[in-house]
C-alpha cells in the first residue's frame, strides 16, 4: 500500500510540474502579446492542496547568456532559457519531489 501511495502522489506531483511548465509558456507567449519580451516572468512559489496533501511548487529559470571564459566581456546572448519545476511534499516525515525541465526558446527569431 505504501508504494502504491507514494507511486500516486508522484503521478500527481508530475502532472502539477507539467502544469507549470505550461504555466511558463503562457507567460512567455503573453509577453509577446504585452511587449514585455519572451523571457519568462516565473511565478510566485505555490501551495497546492489536492488529494490530502499540500504539494509545494517552485520554478527556477537558468541564466540567460554563455559566459565568455576568456574573460574579454563578450558574453553570449542565448535565444533560448532552460528551465525548471520542482513540487515537493511531505510523505511519512520524509520529503519527497519530483522535477519537470524543458528549454524554451525564442521561437519568433526561427
Amino acid at each position: 500500500v505504501s508504494s502504491s501511495s507514494l507511486s500516486g502522489d508522484k503521478a500527481v506531483a508530475y502532472n502539477l510540474a507539467q502544469e507549470g511548465i505550461e504555466k511558463l509558456r503562457y507567460n512567455r507567449d503573453n509577453g509577446w502579446k504585452t511587449g514585455t519580451g519572451w523571457v519568462p516572468s516565473l511565478p510566485t512559489d505555490e501551495q497546492i492542496p489536492f488529494g490530502g496533501r499540500t504539494y509545494s511548487r517552485s520554478y527556477s529559470l537558468q541564466a540567460d547568456v554563455i559566459p565568455d571564459l576568456n574573460g574579454g566581456g563578450n558574453d553570449i546572448e542565448v535565444n533560448y532559457r532552460r528551465v525548471m519545476v520542482t513540487i515537493s511534499w511531505q510523505d511519512k516525515g520524509a520529503t519527497q519531489s519530483v522535477r519537470a525541465a524543458t528549454y524554451l526558446t525564442n521561437w519568433r527569431l526561427y
